[in-house]
């Protein structure tokens, strides 16, 4: 939507903010990637399902608050073993979580079913 209204360069310019705001909220430990043009995954090793959540809530809040334009994220939040235990399952559920949460609205946190 932001590329079609205020052009590639500004949409740029969000990942761009995206990744920093991301980046300056997790941990050194943590793994953020591009998994696809709008998409990221990261990875919370050592982080249990609740205190993914926190996370993912956190970061979900940083960004409305932080971002400019102004965005929003929802977020699909898997976790090993409860919710697979490969990797195909895990991105699995978690794009499972990811779209329950753009259908209850958007810009919300959702776990993956």
């Amino acid at each position: 939507k932001i590329n079609d209204t205020n052009g590639h360069v500004v949409g740029d310019e969000c990942i761009k903010g995206l990744v920093n705001i991301l980046q300056n909220n997790l941990r050194k430990i943590d793994y953020i990637g591009r998994y696809g043009g709008d998409e990221f995954i990261i990875i919370l090793p050592n982080t249990n399902l609740d205190e993914g959540k926190k996370i993912a809530e956190k970061l979900r809040q940083k960004v409305s608050q932080s971002s400019s334009p102004k965005i929003t994220i929802s977020i699909g939040l898997s976790c090993y073993p409860e919710n697979g235990l490969t990797t195909v399952e895990l991105i699995e559920k978690a794009d499972n979580g990811l779209y329950s949460a753009k259908r209850k609205g958007r810009n919300m946190v959702s776990c993956g079913t």
